[in-house]
């Protein structure tokens, strides 16, 4: 029986291909706004480490802001089940994305 080629799209790819069509490619302001915002996360996950900076911070906000209601909302954000946000995954960022560094532009 003689088998005829797989057109290139029908190709399995493996890891040592560079081209895929499947892999979103990133614009350098997209990769700058997932840079910030990564970068963004990291901060609040240090922040979080200390409470004090927390309460801090909420109330500067607050005050520069006039920000009403923000005791309330702290309130009601106390009140969630941390065994129920853990559970569904709301304790954490997601994780950050991996990026193919052959393709990053210079």
């Amino acid at each position: 029986m003689n088998e005829a080629p797989l057109p290139p799209s029908l190709r399995l790819r493996g890891a040592a291909d560079v081209e895929s069509d499947l892999e979103p490619r990133l614009s350098s302001a997209d990769q700058s706004q997932v840079l910030a915002r990564l970068r963004h996360q990291r901060e609040v996950e240090h922040l979080c480490k200390t409470p004090r900076l927390v309460a801090e911070l909420l109330a500067e906000i607050g005050r520069r802001h006039a920000i009403d209601g923000i005791a309330a909302r702290l309130q009601r954000y106390a009140g969630l089940d941390p065994e129920v946000l853990r559970a569904v995954g709301g304790d954490r960022f997601p994780p950050a994305p991996l990026w193919d560094v052959s393709r990053v532009s210079r």
